[in-house]
């Protein structure tokens, strides 16, 4: 029953999803970018990473990005994502909720809920290897990834799942997919992320 549930759900949801890009091929091309704006963008904004960007194309990337994320669904009591930093197991995807509820869990205790609307990972988007034109040294690149993604992880380095505790639709973007999109920008926005992010390398590294 459990596995028919989730099929059910599954099959509703990417057909939701189809309909959706269906209804926005039908629109005229020079207005289907600012549409999405409209309808998207703000989701991402809401995220401190990109939000706090002053670069003046700072609302083209987010909506790149957007574009970008691929949908996933879960069904109940499935791990989305885990990191365990003892044995160099990472994520490296940024999940944002679209329906259900998912748990995040840190050596079996439960530290925060997740509803339609909040994100997780968007630090593992980023690696050591960001800062490489920088000329950072290999040991400060260590560092900063290992700090990242105990971030991503709301600064722990524990073992980490999170958990969905229903019928979970997510949209997701990894670091790959990211790194596709930020190479099509100015050096100034990676710079500016990888700023961010030292900051937070401070508060919690």
């Amino acid at each position: 029953k459990r596995l028919v549930n989730w099929a059910d759900f599954n099959l509703r949801c990417m057909q939701k999803t189809m309909a959706k890009q269906s209804v926005m091929d039908m629109v005229p091309e020079y207005i289907q970018r600012p549409l999405a704006a409209h309808l998207h963008h703000g989701l991402l904004l809401s995220i401190p990473l990109f939000r706090d960007i002053t670069d003046m194309c700072r609302d083209d990337f987010v909506l790149d990005l957007w574009q970008m994320l691929l949908p996933q669904t879960f069904s109940p009591f499935v791990s989305i994502a885990t990191s365990d930093p003892r044995t160099g197991q990472a994520n490296d995807r940024m999940y944002v909720i679209v329906v259900g509820t998912a748990i995040l869990q840190e050596q079996g205790n439960i530290v925060a809920t997740y509803h339609p609307g909040d994100y997780f990972g968007e630090y593992a988007l980023l690696g050591s290897d960001l800062n490489e034109d920088l000329g950072e040294s290999s040991t400060v690149q260590a560092s900063i990834d290992e700090a990242s993604e105990a971030h991503a992880y709301h600064g722990k380095r524990t073992e980490s799942q999170l958990l969905a505790i229903s019928n979970v639709l997510a949209f997701y973007i990894d670091r790959t997919m990211f790194r596709e999109v930020l190479a099509t920008y100015p050096a100034s926005v990676r710079t500016e992320l990888i700023e961010y992010r030292n900051q937070r390398v401070e508060e919690y590294g």
